[in-house]
């Protein structure tokens, strides 16, 4: 497999935003800081950073798109977003209020984050190119087990791990030398910690923080 490092890892995070959107005006936005856990301390969620709305399943219908491109159309503006999404603590805001399936869509790279959970990040093409689209989606640290969500948010850790078994433990991205043709459901969620940041790879990175975490199914095909 070859081998990116993360450069979230070279960063220091802080507890704010500085970002300007369309007006020039700039804003601030406000995060609680988080003590950095440690990776494979165990499968559950180990965050606090809007944790309630990263391990439950929204009860939105679902919505099918047939590829990544379709479905990334229909996102909000990101600057919006990190501007509506009040702080550490906030629901899933209506926008975010979303299930979704993409029908065909392929896994590039994924890392596992001090959380628990695994940055996946899938592209719109079967092999790297200019016009590859990357998205990011998340198998989510399990919740309590006596939570509504936990079946869905095992299950698709289970079917995650089932073809992803080496490096499970390490920092950084870990890519398939083929990509892996999958379909891919879960809930919306707009991480704002990530928003002008740093997320992904250098070369396979999401253009904003939109994400489906939690995925809710991730089959291999």
């Amino acid at each position: 497999m070859r081998y990116e490092p993360d450069p979230r890892d070279s960063t220091t995070e802080t507890d704010t935003l500085r970002f300007s959107p369309g007006s020039g005006q700039q804003h601030i936005l406000s995060f609680k800081i988080i003590t950095t856990n440690g990776r494979c301390d165990s499968e559950n969620f180990d965050g606090s950073n809007r944790k309630s709305a990263k391990i439950s399943i929204s009860p939105a219908s679902a919505e099918s798109f047939n590829t990544l491109r379709s479905f990334v159309n229909t996102l909000q503006d990101a600057n919006a977003m990190a501007a509506a999404i009040s702080g550490s603590n906030s629901p899933r805001i209506a926008e975010e209020n979303r299930n979704v399936k993409i029908k065909k869509t392929y896994l590039y790279a994924y890392s596992r984050q001090t959380d628990e959970d695994f940055h996946v990040i899938i592209g719109s093409t079967k092999k790297p190119a200019a016009t590859t689209r990357y998205f990011n989606v998340e198998i989510s640290g399990l919740p309590p087990s006596d939570s509504a969500s936990f079946p869905a948010l095992q299950a698709a850790r289970t079917s995650f791990l089932s073809k992803v078994s080496r490096n499970l433990c390490s920092s950084g991205y870990f890519f398939f030398e083929n990509p892996l043709k999958i379909e891919v459901a879960g809930s919306l969620f707009f991480d704002k910690q990530h928003h002008n940041g740093l997320i992904g790879p250098a070369s396979a990175r999401p253009p904003d923080a939109w994400e489906i975490h939690p995925v809710t199914s991730l089959i291999y095909k």
